[in-house]
């Protein structure tokens, strides 16, 4: 008669266990989901895309502030400007040194940087974003 009882307080609890697991998994995925970066790959025409032998820090610099010409304060949602292909000797301090407005309206972030740099604008923070 123990057997069964066992049984069934073990299967309750791995039933328990398991909704509770999946439960915490899907709250993850969806806290990820609206965490992920606002900009989409699909956005991206063929001209924002600009191949370069090698990414300059003058070069990003030169770029993220046509993108703030263009896109800051004016847009009502965010906007990739440019791609920039190739081998990146960019670095944060360099790009923000270079860039000629307020660095208060950039934010640099080209710690993975490797082979691309995205320049954008992003109206949540209405700062331009260069990301590597």
């Amino acid at each position: 008669m123990e057997m069964p009882i066992t049984v069934i307080i073990t299967l309750f609890v791995a039933v328990v266990v398991g909704v509770v697991v999946i439960n915490l998994a899907s709250d993850l995925i969806t806290d990820s989901k609206s965490k992920l970066d606002t900009w989409n790959d699909e956005d991206v025409d063929d001209e924002k895309i600009i191949e370069l032998d090698t990414v300059l820090s003058t070069s990003v610099a030169n770029l993220a502030a046509e993108c703030y010409k263009k896109y800051y304060n004016q847009e009502v949602e965010s906007a990739v400007c440019f791609v920039l292909l190739g081998d990146v000797s960019a670095s944060d301090a360099e790009v923000v040194k270079a860039y000629p407005y307020n660095e208060s309206t950039i934010d640099v972030d080209l710690s993975n940087a490797k082979n691309a740099v995205r320049i954008g604008y992003d109206f949540v923070d209405n700062k331009i974003k260069v990301k590597g």
